[in-house]
């Protein structure tokens, strides 16, 4: 969780690992997971979630995802926490 609370919106995040070896499975949950609660708080607030503009609801967004090889197993470790 340290590392992912570096990650702000428009950064460009890189992984690595190739289907289930060596893909940083801690680190895509963990911004899921950041992302989830973000966007929990920002609603029962009353903040604004809109897409492209995540400034005024202060939830991580606008991501660029850069990895060269498909980690995880395209079912529920890996990318998959990011829904891709």
């Amino acid at each position: 969780s340290d590392a992912v609370s570096l990650i702000s919106s428009n950064d460009t995040v890189c992984v690595s690992g190739f289907v289930g070896q060596g893909s940083p499975d801690l680190l895509l949950k963990a911004l899921s997971d950041r992302y989830e609660r973000e966007c929990q708080e920002a609603l029962q607030h009353g903040r604004v979630l809109n897409g492209d503009d995540t400034g005024d609801s202060k939830v991580i967004g606008d991501l660029t995802l850069l990895f060269g090889g498909g980690p995880g197993d395209w079912k529920t470790r890996g990318l998959n926490y990011l829904g891709i």
